[in-house]
């Protein structure tokens, strides 16, 4: 086992001459790409924006009240279906 340590030990040292003697080389900076974020925030408003929308059209009844009981009627299904689209839309 002592033999296979010494040559491992041999080549680590050979491998680090040999890396010495080169020219260093730069690494580059790592960015992020701005399309992902921008994708990201953008998808987070519209899902956030259209769900509030959707709801808020399916449970107001503009009455200036909230919808009861029995009142499914008055609110607006058209307009909270589009927000729950948008935001669905915004979610995938």
């Amino acid at each position: 086992m002592s033999a296979f340590a010494g040559e491992l030990a041999d080549s680590v040292a050979a491998a680090a001459t040999a890396a010495a003697k080169d020219d260093p080389q730069e690494t580059p900076m790592k960015t992020t790409a701005p399309g992902k974020n921008v994708m990201f925030w953008g998808g987070t408003a519209m899902f956030a924006g259209g769900m509030a929308y959707g709801l808020f059209q399916f449970i107001n009844n503009e009455n200036g009240s909230y919808s009861e009981f029995g009142e499914a009627t008055a609110t607006n299904k058209a307009a909270g279906t589009v927000g729950m689209s948008v935001a669905f839309a915004g979610f995938s």
